[in-house]
C-alpha cells in the first residue's frame, strides 16, 4: 500500500492518512462501526469485545445535514439529540436560545484561531516584525466582530488558560506603526493573507486587513481550499489564517512550525522561532519521567511561543452546541476533542 498511489496521487504516509479519513477502520474502543455511508451517515454500536464497561447509550447515529438551517430544523423537530460543536451558526443558535435556552450551550473552547507566518519570508521571518503585527491587532474587538454575544477570548499563546511567564503584547497601533515603519514593512510589497472561505463571511480576515491597512501595510485576502496542508507544508509566502484545537499534551513542536515528513518531525529543523535553545527544551520535556516536571517544561515552551511568535495567536473561539436537556455528562474540558468519552454520555429519565 505504501508504494501505490491513491486517486489523489498520494503514497506512503499521506496515502494512509487519506485512507483513514475516507474509510471506517476497526475499533478497539467502546463502540464499533456497524453502518457507514460516506458523507451521509455513520452508525456506532456497542463493541462486544471491548474489555471495559459497555457504553451507556448502546447505539449512536451520526448524520450529515446540508447546512446550519437544516441541522437546526432537525434538532427542533427532535430528529437529532445533539449537534457537533460549531456546526450551527451564531444566528441559528440565537434563534434556538429564544425558545429553548436550556438546549443551548455556548462556552469557551480550545479552538485556536491564529495567523501562521511564512518564516522564510524576508519580513515575516523577523521576530520584531511579528511582534509589531501582534501589537497592531485589537484581538478583543476582533472577538466581538467574529462572535457577537461574547465568549471568544483573546489569545496570547498557543494554548488556553493561564501560563506562567507569558508576555502579553498589548494593542498599541501607534507603537506598531512606528516599529513597522522602522523595519521596512510599511510601504513594502503586498503580503498575501490566505484563509479558508466557508461562505459564512470573513470578519476576522476583514478586521486584520483593515487594521494593517490603517498602518500602511497591505494584505491581500486570498481564499484557499485546504489551509491545513498549507500550515503543515509551510512556504506559502505570506500569512495564513488557520484554526487548530490546542492541547497542552500535544507534541510542542506542533506549535513551532517544525516540518513533518511521513508523520515524523524533522530532526535538526530550525527557524527563527524554533532555535537550538528551544529544541533542547523540547528534548528535555519529551524525555522527562515526572508529570509535574513535564508540565513545568511545557509552560516554559508555551511562554517561549508568546515571545518568539511562530504563530500570531488571535482568539480562542467559543464552542456552540445544541443538546437535548435530557443528555448528561457530554461536556468535557475545552482541551478534549468534541465527542471523546462518548461512552459516558447518558439520557436522564
Amino acid at each position: 500500500m505504501a508504494d501505490t498511489e491513491n486517486d489523489e496521487g498520494e503514497s506512503g504516509y499521506d496515502a494512509v492518512v487519506t485512507y483513514r479519513r475516507q474509510h471506517p477502520i476497526p475499533s478497539l474502543g467502546a463502540y464499533r462501526i456497524s453502518e457507514w455511508e460516506s458523507g451521509e451517515r455513520l452508525v456506532l454500536e456497542a463493541n462486544p469485545h471491548f474489555p471495559g464497561a459497555p457504553p451507556n447509550i448502546p447505539r449512536v447515529e451520526i448524520t450529515h445535514h446540508e447546512d446550519s438551517a437544516a441541522l437546526r430544523a432537525a434538532f427542533e423537530a427532535g430528529d437529532i439529540d445533539m449537534t457537533m460543536a460549531n456546526s450551527v451558526t451564531i444566528e441559528d443558535t440565537a434563534e434556538v436560545f429564544e425558545t429553548s435556552p436550556e438546549a443551548v450551550s455556548v462556552r469557551p473552547s480550545a479552538v485556536n484561531i491564529f495567523l501562521s507566518p511564512d518564516l522564510t519570508h524576508p519580513l515575516l521571518g523577523q521576530r520584531e516584525v511579528r511582534r509589531a503585527l501582534m501589537a497592531s491587532l485589537d484581538r478583543e474587538h476582533i472577538g466581538v466582530l467574529a462572535y457577537p454575544g461574547g465568549n471568544a477570548r483573546a489569545a496570547h499563546t498557543c494554548v488556553p488558560g493561564d501560563v506562567p511567564g507569558v508576555e502579553e503584547i498589548a494593542y498599541d497601533p501607534d507603537a506598531a506603526r512606528a516599529e513597522l515603519t522602522r523595519l521596512g514593512v510599511v510601504g513594502s510589497a503586498p503580503i498575501p493573507l490566505f484563509y479558508r472561505d466557508t461562505g459564512r463571511g470573513t470578519p476576522i480576515v476583514d478586521a486584520v486587513v483593515e487594521s494593517l491597512a490603517a498602518l500602511g501595510v497591505t494584505l491581500v485576502p486570498t481564499p484557499a481550499e485546504r489551509t491545513s496542508d498549507m500550515w503543515s507544508d509551510g512556504g506559502h509566502g505570506g500569512l495564513l489564517l488557520h484554526v487548530i484545537r490546542a492541547r497542552r499534551d500535544a507534541d510542542p513542536r506542533r506549535y513551532f512550525q517544525v516540518p513533518v515528513v511521513d508523520g515524523t518531525y524533522v530532526e535538526g529543523a530550525r527557524n527563527d522561532a524554533y532555535t537550538d535553545a528551544t529544541a533542547r527544551l523540547v528534548e528535555r520535556e519529551l524525555h522527562t519521567l515526572y508529570p509535574e516536571r513535564s508540565a513545568q517544561l511545557r509552560d516554559a515552551l508555551f511562554a517561549e511561543y508568546a515571545r518568539s511568535l511562530p504563530g500570531l495567536p488571535i482568539l480562542f473561539a467559543p464552542e456552540r452546541v445544541l443538546a437535548s436537556p435530557a443528555l448528561r455528562d457530554w461536556q468535557r474540558s475545552p482541551e478534549v476533542s468534541f465527542g471523546r468519552a462518548l461512552e459516558l454520555v447518558w439520557f436522564a429519565e
